[in-house]
């Protein structure tokens, strides 16, 4: 019975001493490092501090993200999707080195470098699937990444 009231004391212990962040507190900042960069042709929303929202054009767009800060090594493409189909390119088997090309009937992505910081040229096909098109991606890996989504409507 004692050593039962003393490991129930010692859990405690260990339980209270693990909530000591306020509500205001968040994940990112505590445990999460947004990669940062610039973005020239396009405009983007920021809808949290890792993930950001933008429109691409029925006719198609041309964008450059350059990486920046201090996560600059980490500004690559780790995934890109396009209507959830995850797009290979030529991506290496280890995610911490950059894709220089990425291409399909959405478009295309091709590297200006090939070391940081990195500069990715986007061109981004019309849309004449008749269906809206979301273009998914996440620049660096693990817990420095940033999270970017465009959606593009089909041409009327």
């Amino acid at each position: 019975m004692k050593y039962s009231v003393l490991t129930f004391i010692f859990a405690l212990c260990i339980f209270i001493s693990s909530c000591d962040k306020d509500e205001n507190s968040n994940l990112v900042g505590d445990y999460y490092d947004p990669v940062e960069y610039d973005i020239e042709g396009i405009e983007l929303r920021r809808v949290s501090e890792v993930s950001i929202h933008g429109d691409i054009p029925p006719e198609g767009a041309r964008f450059v993200i350059t990486g920046k800060g201090r996560n600059v090594d980490l500004a690559f493409i780790c995934y890109l999707k396009v209507n959830g189909e995850r797009q290979s390119g030529d991506a290496p088997m280890d995610l911490r080195v950059p894709w220089y090309e990425v291409s399909g009937e959405w478009g295309k992505v091709t590297y200006l470098t090939q070391e940081p910081p990195y500069i990715m040229e986007f061109v981004i096909s019309p849309n004449d699937t008749g269906n809206v098109r979301k273009i998914e991606m996440e620049l660096g890996h693990s817990y420095w990444f940033s999270h970017i989504i465009l959606t593009q409507l089909p041409k009327q």
